[in-house]
């Protein structure tokens, strides 16, 4: 307990002019405020990305992790395939130098406009990030962009309840996470520009967070409805 009022009050004390600074600051302490939201609302999406990826994974792929925070997911990646070719990006240099004990590419980038190549990621994974952006839908028109054709994509993010009393129940939680950590709460329904039939989702049971694994069409070229 009083763990958790120190880290209330730490939150409380951090600058928030932009994204980018509210990271650096909560970097020491993130993967401890991450765990707390994995237990009471995001584990059920990232165990299916997980078991997405488990299924996936190749020794040779090229892995990208955007919006890679501390590295924690990309540690799992590296210890359940090797092999990969992984590359670990974040816009926060404080996230990223945590991330550093993971081995790969390690390179400071925004989502909404990553510096790779076209087709260059046969796995592109972004969990809890896209929330935190100016602009969402382009950030994952960058991540359809980087990804190959037949790669796939996977996302965890936060999801807007739909019931009005779901919304209720919900609504501290969700102002915690908008005011202390910059993120919101995206349609459930989001993203709408990838093609629903490649398209899979799971829904936590609260709502609150969702998992979405999208196969690009070897043919596709760009985004379409």
């Amino acid at each position: 307990m009083l763990t958790k009022i120190r880290d209330l009050l730490f939150v409380l004390t951090l600058p928030r002019t932009d994204a980018v600074t509210l990271y650096d600051g909560l970097a020491a302490r993130y993967d401890r405020f991450h765990r707390r939201w994995l237990i009471h609302v995001g584990g059920e999406p990232l165990a299916a990305l997980q078991g997405s990826l488990a299924a996936e994974l190749r020794a040779g792929m090229h892995v990208l992790d955007a919006g890679c925070g501390t590295g924690a997911l990309a540690r799992w990646i590296a210890d359940m395939e090797p092999g990969v070719h992984l590359t670990m990006a974040d816009f926060a240099p404080a996230m990223l130098e945590r991330a550093k004990t993971v081995p790969g590419r390690h390179v400071r980038a925004n989502l909404l406009a990553l510096p790779f190549a076209d087709g260059e990621f046969d796995v592109v994974i972004c969990t809890w990030a896209l929330e935190t952006t100016e602009d969402p839908e382009r950030a994952v028109e960058e991540l359809h962009r980087v990804l190959s054709p037949g790669g796939l994509l996977c996302l965890c993010l936060c999801t807007a309840p739909e019931s009005p009393s779901s919304k209720l129940r919900s609504l501290p939680l969700r102002l915690s996470i908008t005011h202390f950590f910059s993120g919101r709460f995206l349609r459930l329904d989001f993203p709408e520009q990838l093609a629903s039939r490649s398209l899979r989702r799971l829904v936590s049971r609260r709502g609150l967070a969702s998992f979405v694994c999208w196969r690009k069409p070897p043919e596709l070229r760009s985004l379409i409805s």
